[in-house]
């Protein structure tokens, strides 16, 4: 199945969601179901891909592959994703307040990518033999 771009809420306090399914039919979701956690993909994988993200960045830090404050920019990205994205799911964070969990991702994923797409990553220094 595959969500709507909106939530589509109707007046009258149903709070139901409009879903489109793979067949071109449209159903009607009852807030909070299993199927509608399952089409956000909220969960222990969005936990994951934030721990994964800060051992990336993490290493590239330490591999000092990308400039020092893109890669801090990162880590804290990845902090901030692990921490407040299973408060998001739980919907214990504020609608506004999830930017300030996906916008310091954008702010570190778009830049790298420019900067592996023009630069590519620093060359390891090669350590000098005294024999």
């Amino acid at each position: 199945m595959i969500r709507c771009c909106a939530h589509h809420r109707r007046s009258g306090g149903r709070g139901q969601r409009v879903t489109w399914r793979a067949d071109g039919l449209l159903r009607r979701v009852p807030p909070n179901s299993a199927h509608e956690q399952h089409v956000e993909g909220g969960g222990v994988g969005g936990v994951l891909f934030g721990v994964g993200s800060l051992f990336f960045t993490w290493l590239l830090l330490r591999g000092r592959m990308i400039p020092v404050g893109l890669a801090w920019i990162g880590v804290l990205a990845s902090v901030v994703w692990v921490v407040g994205y299973p408060l998001q799911v739980l919907d214990l964070l504020p609608n506004f307040a999830t930017w300030f969990i996906w916008l310091p991702m954008a702010a570190f994923e778009v830049p790298v990518a420019v900067w592996l797409i023009v630069k590519g990553v620093a060359a390891p220094l090669r350590s000098q033999s005294t024999s």
